[in-house]
């Protein structure tokens, strides 16, 4: 079931992720254009979900290699981002151009290493507009253990940057594996703590199994051994 108030919020900004989404990568003024109408820093999440739809129409061949770091490039100069992003995109920029030139690295191994950091944004889109989403990982279950407590030990490390939504992990064991369930912060806590990480699938929260029960909430703020993880 979609959340009113996302309903709401994707109401009123679909036109401005369609406009960027519609807008053909070669055209920088059109695409300077269509950021501007995102509003800086704009809602929780749409950053994510502009990248994730950048992701996506790379994987439909909307879009080449090229046009996809030309809407990256645009994305970081028109928008006010979050440090990390905007150092890891300045990365991927610049590393772009300087393969391109022919002066340090690979095109290829440059975009594939940007198409497996998109990994990380699968959903974001969905979860803009339709609510919370939850990424699935199926796990060997003393895989899945060590996971766990190595996630929350980073998450109860004074180090860890502060997040204001709760990371929280649900698990639905059968047999010799176990699927995890994390949300979107907790998700996001993992990529910057182990990535890269497994493949993962994606759907609304509201459609996770009701046999699966909480096993991490970062709100405890307190660092697990792996014998302490309640699997089951």
């Amino acid at each position: 079931m979609i959340s009113p108030r996302y309903r709401r919020e994707a109401a009123f900004h679909r036109a401005e992720l369609i406009e960027v989404a519609m807008t053909p990568a070669g055209d920088l003024s059109a695409l300077r254009h269509a950021l501007a109408l995102v509003e800086a820093p704009g809602p929780e999440g749409l950053t994510a979900a502009l990248v994730d739809r950048a992701a996506r129409e790379l994987r439909d061949g909307r879009r080449s290699l090229t046009d996809t770091f030309t809407v990256l490039a645009q994305l970081r100069r028109g928008l006010t981002l979050a440090p990390e992003l905007e150092v890891r995109l300045a990365q991927f920029d610049n590393g772009y151009l300087l393969a391109r030139a022919g002066l340090a690295g690979d095109v290829a191994e440059v975009g594939a290493d940007l198409e497996a950091w998109l990994t990380g944004f699968a959903g974001a889109e969905a979860a803009y507009f339709e609510g919370p989403i939850d990424h699935a990982l199926g796990l060997p279950a003393d895989q899945a253990g060590a996971f766990l407590a190595a996630l929350s030990r980073y998450l109860a490390s004074p180090a860890t940057p502060f997040a204001a939504d709760p990371a929280e992990v649900w698990s639905e064991p059968d047999g010799t594996t176990v699927t995890l369930y994390l949300n979107r912060a907790a998700w996001d806590a993992a990529r910057a703590a182990f990535s890269p990480l497994p493949a993962a699938t994606t759907s609304p929260a509201d459609r996770r199994p009701g046999t699966a029960h909480r096993v991490l909430d970062s709100r405890d703020r307190r660092p697990l051994g792996q014998d302490e993880v309640a699997l089951t």
